[in-house]
């Protein structure tokens, strides 16, 4: 495993807390998404404290046996690059002022045009990567991976279930209490579209650790109940963004069983079988969103909707708008998160309407960020992919295999996804995110069968 220990006079650990560690930071992930997806700031105030108890016996652990956990694997260092550029954007150079009478206060200049939009989206980021260091550092055997991958998929099918009967029930309201004013809710989400992200990033890994996992036919049943429960809340979001995730995620699976099959025997289902039983499993679960009366969101996923005209929804305009912001901010960008203050000196429309996404990740990012921001993405990206395809290919226990292609295929769902519209800045579906990108790529030994593990 791509990592180090940091031991002091040469002690060796008896007690390894790192379960109790992975404890805490799913129970981060899982109530940053049943608190309306961490949206509102006294959540990511609880999810805070939380990261700072993982922290904390990840601390008293190392202290008590002298020894420090740590992995090294570079896919940090774009997360820090980013958290460090981010900073350089609200870093005060020099001052302005307006020449106005009714303000002669000199206004620190900045690289971002809203400072404190881009402050808050760096602490959001600090947490996420004091999240995945702590993550990748616990993530030490095959065990360890196939728990957070097996918790991952039940909460996935539980809270899909849920999401389902309460659309039934009260389709606009939040646990029968919040009523979001300018969106359209589902599930646990004030947004539907990044509730069917949550759900296409889970139902990748299940359908990779099911058909590449090596598990017994038995076991089948619950892991095919709880895709179809996935892919009909992601249908009945009516999210078209979710609807192509679902597809890029079967797609990845499908080439993963070909990039598999001539270096592992047990990669038993070859890409066309993959294919066809998406097509089959698409079909079928068309059929019971039909059956169960969610016509409209069906057909709008397909994008057939009466009296549109403007098939993107607006998001034409937004994209524009954001290569033009691109076009006399290259290099720096106008700062994190500080997309909607900008968008509004380039809005031609009458501005009734606030926008302050670009429903687009990439195009935000370079927006935002720059030529400078971009590729510190791009980078990542990268070392995501090359490091899950290493994964994949030098594993041979079959259930690792299965959850590192059902991660990896979620991952690049809402990669898709996240061309159409910005899953990832609701910052559970981060969490989930970097959780499923930790569970592609982290090298973990195999524990023997009947070898019981201390944590």
């Amino acid at each position: 495993m791509p990592g180090v220990s940091i031991t002091a006079n040469g002690s060796t650990p008896v007690i390894d807390h790192g379960g109790a560690i992975l404890i805490v930071l799913m129970a981060t992930a899982a109530i940053s998404v049943l608190l309306f997806g961490a949206v509102d700031t006294g959540t990511l105030a609880v999810l805070s404290i939380l990261i700072a108890i993982a922290l904390t016996i990840w601390a008293v652990t190392a202290y008590r046996v002298r020894r420090l956990q740590v992995n090294t694997n570079v896919i940090q260092l774009p997360l820090v690059a980013l958290a460090i550029f981010g900073v350089l954007q609200i870093v005060p150079f020099g001052t302005v002022t307006n020449g106005s009478d009714l303000l002669s206060t000199p206004i620190p200049h900045t690289l971002s045009l809203d400072p404190y939009a881009t402050r808050f989206f760096v602490m959001r980021l600090f947490l996420l990567l004091l999240f995945m260091a702590a993550l990748l550092a616990q993530l030490r055997n095959d065990r360890r991976e196939k728990n957070i991958a097996l918790f991952l998929i039940v909460f996935g099918a539980a809270l899909s279930f849920y999401s389902i009967l309460q659309r039934v029930e009260d389709p606009n309201s939040i646990y029968g209490m919040r009523q979001p004013g300018q969106a359209i809710p589902f599930g646990t989400y004030v947004n539907r579209h990044h509730f069917a992200a949550l759900m296409e990033m889970i139902f990748g890994l299940t359908i990779g650790s099911m058909l590449m996992g090596g598990l017994k036919r038995n076991r089948w049943p619950f892991l095919l109940a709880a895709a179809v429960s996935m892919a009909i809340a992601v249908i009945l979001t009516g999210s078209r963004g979710g609807l192509i995730g679902l597809f890029a995620a079967m797609v990845t699976i499908a080439v993963m069983s070909f990039f598999t099959r001539k270096e592992l025997p047990v990669g038993r289902f070859s890409p066309y079988l993959v294919l066809a039983a998406g097509a089959i499993f698409f079909f079928f679960i068309a059929g019971l969103v039909v059956y169960i009366g969610g016509t409209d969101p069906l057909l709008r996923s397909t994008g057939v909707s009466i009296g549109v005209e403007d098939f993107t929804t607006g998001r034409k305009d937004f994209w524009l708008n954001a290569l033009k912001i691109l076009k006399d901010h290259p290099v720096t960008g106008v700062g994190m998160d500080a997309f909607g203050v900008a968008y509004s000196m380039y809005d031609a429309s009458s501005g009734l309407f606030r926008v302050e996404q670009a429903h687009n990740d990439y195009l935000q990012m370079l927006a935002d960020g720059g030529v400078i921001g971009f590729a510190i993405i791009a980078v990542f990206i990268y070392l995501l992919v090359g490091k899950a395809l290493r994964k994949i290919r030098q594993t041979s226990e079959s259930g690792s295999r299965g959850v590192a292609v059902g991660a990896f295929a979620g991952c690049m769902a809402i990669l898709v996804h996240s061309i159409f519209d910005f899953p990832l800045r609701t910052p559970a579906n981060s969490f989930v995110f970097l959780t499923l990108a930790a569970l592609a790529i982290a090298q973990v030994p195999t524990m023997k069968k009947g070898k019981r593990s201390r944590s």
